[in-house]
């Protein structure tokens, strides 16, 4: 009787081992399944912040060559319009719309000759030519400082910088002075994008952009080839369908066979 008592704790306790392994052994799979899927959600989520970085570096280039300014202009400028409650979409418009100021002031028309003349500003140097975008922001940063009324501060920005000139006032009227401590801030806590990285990354979306299209148009070529064939399968298989169930042939539009 002992003996039986012995062989039945001995087999309770292997079979104890047992479903124990079987629960570590689970554990593990389950412990790998996460690891597993913890590293694609890492690489699905460094894809996506890289294709972020590239599209937000890529409009960067074109705004540089849109605006004529460099890369690192535009982004300080946009950390300094952050700093004083303008956004970086309010900012893009409003130095579209400053360079369109810029060019109808030195032809003699649009309203932004007649900003330019308020401030007292010339936006051609002594041999003609059009001053830099950054000079003319500059010394109309310094202008708009020395204007004590507010409302002219907020007609003379909205003539050259259009609507987005309202919420810009706070960020230019402090003059070129404190604005370019607001621009040397972000250079001083960033590592600079140089226009030379900015246009090899422009190149290289451009060149993903050309590449996503040719296989889109591979697609659609498979898909127009395919599908008239499967149109035809499908026909033929409702006939047989037909064919096979006689009673039940009107559940099978085949008039086209």
């Amino acid at each position: 009787m002992a003996d039986q008592n012995l062989k039945v704790t001995l087999s309770a306790v292997d079979k104890t081992r047992q479903a124990f392994a079987s629960v570590r052994g689970g554990l593990g799979r389950i412990g790998k399944s996460i690891v597993s899927v913890k590293g694609a959600l890492i690489g699905l989520g460094a894809t996506v912040a890289l294709k972020q970085f590239a599209t937000q570096i890529d409009n960067l280039a074109k705004a540089s060559s849109r605006l004529g300014l460099t890369v690192n202009q535009i982004q300080t400028l946009q950390f300094a319009a952050s700093q004083t409650g303008a956004s970086a979409e309010e900012l893009e418009k409003g130095l579209t719309r400053f360079s369109r100021s810029i060019s109808e002031a030195s032809t003699g028309l649009g309203v932004g000759v007649k900003a330019f003349e308020a401030l007292g500003l010339s936006v051609t140097n002594a041999d003609g030519s059009l001053k830099p975008t950054n000079e003319l922001l500059n010394e109309v940063s310094d202008r708009l400082s020395a204007i004590k009324d507010p409302a002219d501060k907020v007609r003379i920005a909205f003539d050259l910088f259009g609507r987005s000139g309202v919420n810009l006032v706070n960020t230019l009227q402090a003059g070129s002075s404190e604005l370019n401590k607001l621009r040397d801030e972000f250079n001083a806590v960033t590592l600079q994008l140089t226009s030379e990285d900015a246009k090899a990354v422009e190149e290289a979306n451009d060149l993903f952009d050309k590449l996503g299209r040719t296989f889109v148009s591979f697609g659609q070529k498979i898909t127009s080839f395919i599908l008239p064939i499967l149109a035809v399968a499908t026909v033929l298989t409702l006939a047989i369908f037909a064919a096979a169930n006689p009673e039940t042939s009107w559940l099978y539009p085949v008039d086209n066979v």
